[in-house]
């Protein structure tokens, strides 16, 4: 993945250099202090609005090459984050504010004289870099870098109070050499000894460092069980200094790009940041960028090949339902235009709706172990939600349906009962969705929807005739079986009532269990039904007299229990 990443960016680094990572670096906001060789200083307030001019392309590039990689990899004491000779970081918290977090002056330029002396330290001035570098660093402006700060220090304070109520955060101060590649030079300087995940697992072969990559890797040393212990390599892998140098200056190049996915050409000229996909490319990198405590990390990486953004995907009221809307106090017959475009994120957003509660699209972004119970849902959505995430997420951005398939016939029917659970109007949408994934893979769906109006029409002939009939299969059965479910929970007189029966009913294996639980409601509501509706009294007789052991259908039988109900449509009429 690194090499296959780093392949078209060293193209793109030979032509523009640092240029090509600097010109997408955002400043944070804060105090910024230029120090100019005459000892006078500028200073200027960075805020989020702030007009990218001159004077912020001046700061924007010194900031570049003087940030450290986090808190772990400063150079001394962890308040001051800057990496070189050149600069000075600290929050503004250290130098003024709050007595609990301030820091005395002296204790401050006690902190300053040590960061000054461990970048002079043979950490930053060994034999290796000095060669790798080709410089020695300049004692002399390192000396009045130094000097100029401990001597300026009370200016620094004086700015720093004339500012207090115009920004918060950093405090920033630069030297201004009129030499980028002094900054260039102490950046990498800073690099060399830090780039790597540890210095534990460095190797030098000839006058070449080689070392572990901290790009998108945990390994360290308070987690040693993620080492290779029976092999002679313990890490995963190693990287030459100089490609650890590139790989970091592309990870800041990343922070310019959208976090999710992201797709990337094979000749991709980092021109623009990454981009979503578009329909007739081909040779495609994919990547998933995440942020870990504020850095990139890459949730995901594949090779894929081009695929048509476009899919054979519509919702429509296939069960032929509706629900009574409470505040529009008027019955509703679901549409969904918005879904049917035929785009394949019109598919992410409809199972998402329907199916996810809109809790797929947020768990992309977050751990397996943070989906839990109650923020995400009851425990069987969470359990759903985990096995399912990643089959629909790999449809959606890499075309491989293969996974997505299977869960679809395994799993998408508890989804839809635990969506009928939470309502009817949830559950239609629920259903109608579960059909438009199962026409799209071609699962079944066009010949349920073909099946559910027949079934529909013949029930419904049945009833209406005045000759007795027999029901002829277990489609009929689980259609007439899921109406009566309903016909009878709905005699419920309840403020609250419950859809949990269609899950128990969906659990047994055959008709003779559905008609006990049927008849166990019949007692329990029969009350409420006339006694000379011959349409449910047929019906029932029906359902009753279909004493077979197979299993329903449980498609047919959902469709029946939420589909217009039979018993209510003379009423209707």
């Amino acid at each position: 993945m690194i090499y296959n990443l780093l392949d078209t960016f060293k193209k793109a680094y030979a032509i523009k250099g640092d240029d090509l990572v600097i010109e997408n670096h955002k400043l944070k906001e804060g105090l910024y202090i230029k120090i100019k060789q005459d000892k006078t200083m500028e200073s200027t307030i960075i805020t989020k609005d702030s007009v990218e001019d001159d004077t912020y392309e001046w700061f924007r590039k010194a900031d570049f090459y003087s940030c450290i990689i986090n808190t772990n990899k400063a150079v001394g004491d962890k308040k001051i984050h800057s990496n070189n000779y050149l600069t000075l970081f600290i929050k503004k918290k250290i130098f003024y504010g709050d007595e609990k977090e301030i820091l005395p002056k002296e204790e401050l330029l006690q902190k300053i004289k040590k960061y000054y002396d461990i970048l002079r330290s043979d950490k930053y001035n060994n034999e290796g870099i000095e060669r790798d570098l080709g410089r020695k660093i300049d004692l002399e402006k390192f000396e009045y870098c130094q000097n100029t700060i401990i001597e300026q220090i009370n200016s620094i304070y004086d700015i720093i109070i004339k500012n207090d109520k115009a920004f918060d955060n950093y405090v920033r101060v630069y030297f201004d050499f009129n030499d980028w590649k002094l900054y260039e030079l102490e950046f990498n300087r800073y690099l060399y000894p830090n780039v790597f995940n540890s210095s534990k697992y460095n190797i030098s072969i000839g006058n070449h460092l080689y070392g572990l990559s901290n790009m998108n890797m945990g390994l360290n040393s308070k987690k040693p069980y993620l080492e290779h212990k029976t092999l002679k390599c313990k890490v995963p892998f190693h990287i030459e200094v100089k490609d650890a140098l590139l790989l970091y200056k592309y990870a800041m190049w990343l922070q310019s790009c959208k976090l999710g996915p992201n797709f990337k050409s094979f000749d991709y000229d980092y021109k623009v940041p990454l981009k979503d996909y578009k329909s007739g490319e081909t040779d495609i990198y994919f990547i998933n960028l995440r942020n870990k405590n504020g850095e990139i990390e890459f949730g995901d990486f594949d090779i894929i090949p081009g695929f048509e953004e476009t899919i054979d995907f519509e919702i429509y009221n296939y069960i032929e339902a509706s629900y009574y809307d409470l505040s529009k106090k008027t019955i509703i017959r679901p549409e969904y235009v918005k879904y049917n475009s035929k785009k394949r994120y019109n598919l992410l957003n409809a199972v998402d709706d329907f199916l996810y509660n809109k809790r797929l699209i947020q768990s992309f972004r977050v751990d397996f172990k943070d989906i839990k119970p109650p923020k995400w849902g009851n425990k069987k959505i969470c359990n759903l939600l985990i096995m399912t995430r990643d089959v629909v997420f790999n449809y959606i951005y890499k075309n491989d349906a293969n996974g997505l398939k299977a869960f679809v016939k395994k799993l998408y029917k508890d989804l839809v009962i635990e969506q009928i659970k939470q309502g009817k109007k949830k559950g239609i949408d629920a259903l109608n969705t579960y059909i438009a994934v199962k026409k799209l893979f071609q699962l079944g769906g066009e010949e349920l929807v073909k099946k559910i109006k027949d079934i529909r029409n013949e029930i419904e002939a049945f009833i209406e005739d005045k000759e007795n009939h027999d029901l002829e299969d277990k489609f009929q059965y689980s259609f007439l079986a899921g109406q009566i479910s309903y016909y009878l929970m709905s005699q419920s007189k309840a403020k609250s009532r419950s859809h949990d029966v269609v899950e128990r009913i969906c659990n047994y294996k055959n008709v003779k269990k559905i008609n006990d639980e049927l008849k166990f409601w019949f007692k329990r509501y029969g009350h409420a039904i006339s006694f000379d509706y011959a349409k449910f009294n047929k019906a029932f007789s029906m359902v009753l007299g279909f004493d077979k052991s197979e299993a329903i259908d449980e498609d047919i039988f959902l469709a029946g229990y939420l589909g217009d109900n039979i018993f209510y449509k003379k009423e209707e009429q």
